[in-house]
Order: C-alpha cells, then structure tokens, then sequence
C-alpha cells in the first residue's frame, strides 16, 4: 500500500511543493540574523514545519496544477 502511495503523481508533486516551502521557510527564518551562530533554530525549524504543513493541506483541499495530468 505505502508502495503504491509514493508512486502516486499527486502525492509525489504534494511532497515536492511542501519540501520546497519547508526550505523556504526555514532560509527565511535563518536569513533574519547576522550570524550563523545567533539562529533561533526553534523558532526556525517550527516556522518552517508550519509553513509546509499548510501547504499541505492547501495542495489537498484547492489541489495543485502540477498534480493534474
């Protein structure tokens, strides 16, 4: 069953959009300092994760060009 939900086109462009807004949001969150170091990496990690969890459930309620084919 997991085999056939990763080969599964919709499933695979829903992954590649919220992986792509996880990045996002996490340059985001650490381009806001000056210093490596100085990264509030909760803060971050936690925007980051919520960013791509809504975008999950945006590409599952609206759908997502990519996935029709």
């Amino acid at each position: 069953m997991l085999d056939n939900l990763i080969k599964n086109p919709l499933v695979r462009a829903i992954a590649a959009r919220a992986l792509r807004t996880f990045c996002q949001g996490l340059l985001a969150g650490i381009g806001t300092t000056a210093l490596l170091h100085e990264v509030n990496w909760v803060s971050a990690l936690s925007t980051a994760c919520m960013a791509a969890l809504v975008s999950i459930l945006t590409s599952v309620v609206l759908g997502i060009p990519e996935g029709k084919q």
